[in-house]
């Protein structure tokens, strides 16, 4: 399945926030003596609302893009509402909050003669708390987040607005020993804060016809991966047990001797992922039963098709399948034990519901 809108929602979110920390940046000069320093203030204003103007416009088009992405079948209410997401749903929600945050503080500009000074400037004080909202929806939603450059912009950006902050307050609070240890202290405190979260983080990416019966005798499933306790243990990526509905296709070949199933399924819910089983069967062994030659079932991870759990179906009867994986990346170190039940919507697609439990290795 191609991921043309799933990029450019990638694409448009990182814009996005770039825009939103310039302004930001810009917003924070103005109220010191940086920008009193230049001569150009309505320019650097000008500016400023700009740029709050074009993160708003990419902000709407990295949500709304997705509604065209195939896997997870958005609509419209999943992207608006806080909490309505099946994907990551809590991240999601910090990103919907601040997507509005965001609308109210631009929309201001353009109202300030009729709400006044004061509560204009009350309401940008939100902007502190939506950029950091905007910050930790980038860093616990997004598929980027793991690699090094995208942790290098969160970070960088986040230490730009903190020493502005630190900068302004300078100005602001009163001159006493006490409130100078106060800001020293309030400073190295987010600072910590922030390079927690962005160097700690771990993404969890979160995220048959009738006649083919067969019964896979219980394997072990294949280790992807050496087991990483502390991996699993973090990050969010344990889940003690996990639901979700499966649409996919599938193809099946039965011979005099032998017969083979191939499934493609996306999967919804607590886990989003990409399911792949293939299962392949020899007639005729030395004790007259069928014999497996090919069985093999995997999640992976819908935008990058990397793996996140490697192992075997353990039955396969009429539409109903159990399988044990390995986990992989986010999910090293825990074991998958799902329940599936499928149904043959026509002669190429699938349905059904699964679930599962993870458990850690020893």
């Amino acid at each position: 399945m191609n991921h043309e809108f799933w990029y450019l929602s990638r694409a448009a979110g990182f814009t996005a926030y770039i825009a939103l920390f310039a302004s930001v940046a810009l917003g924070m000069m103005m109220t010191t003596k940086v920008a009193q320093r230049t001569r150009r203030q309505q320019l650097v204003f000008d500016m400023h609302r700009f740029l709050a103007v074009l993160a708003v416009a990419f902000s709407l088009f990295h949500v709304y893009v997705l509604l065209g992405d195939h896997f997870f079948n958005f609509s419209v209410w999943q992207l608006s509402v806080p909490f309505a997401s099946p994907y990551r749903t809590l991240a999601v929600a910090v990103g919907v909050v601040s997507l509005y945050a965001l609308l109210l503080v631009t929309a201001s500009f353009w109202v300030r003669k009729w709400i006044g000074y004061r509560t204009w400037r009350a309401l940008h004080f939100i902007t502190f708390v939506m950029y950091a909202g905007v910050t930790l929806h980038g860093v616990t939603a997004g598929t980027d987040t793991t690699q090094a450059w995208a942790r290098l912009l969160y970070l960088s950006t986040g230490l730009v607005v903190l020493g502005l902050l630190a900068y302004r307050l300078q100005y602001r609070l009163p001159t006493s020993e006490a409130w100078r240890w106060a800001r020293i202290a309030a400073g190295s405190a987010a600072a910590v804060f922030t390079l927690g979260i962005i160097g700690g983080t771990q993404v969890v990416f979160p995220n048959p016809s009738s006649s083919t019966q067969a019964t896979v005798a219980s394997t072990t499933a294949s280790t992807a991966g050496a087991p990483n306790s502390q991996a699993a243990a973090g990050g969010g990526a344990f889940l003690a047990s996990f639901s979700g509905t499966v649409n996919g296709t599938f193809t099946q070949k039965t011979g005099e001797d032998s017969s083979a199933l191939s499934m493609q399924a996306q999967v919804a819910g607590d886990l989003p992922a990409k399911l792949n089983i293939d299962l392949a069967m020899q007639q005729g062994g030395d004790d007259g039963r069928a014999q497996v030659s090919t069985n093999s079932a995997q999640l992976l991870d819908p935008a990058t098709n990397a793996v996140l759990c490697d192992g075997q179906l353990t039955s396969f009867d009429n539409g109903n399948a159990s399988l044990v994986c390995t986990g992989a990346g986010p999910y090293a170190g825990v074991r998958m034990t799902i329940q599936a039940t499928f149904a043959a919507a026509d002669a190429t697609t699938v349905t059904g519901d699964l679930s599962g439990q993870m458990t850690r290795l020893s």
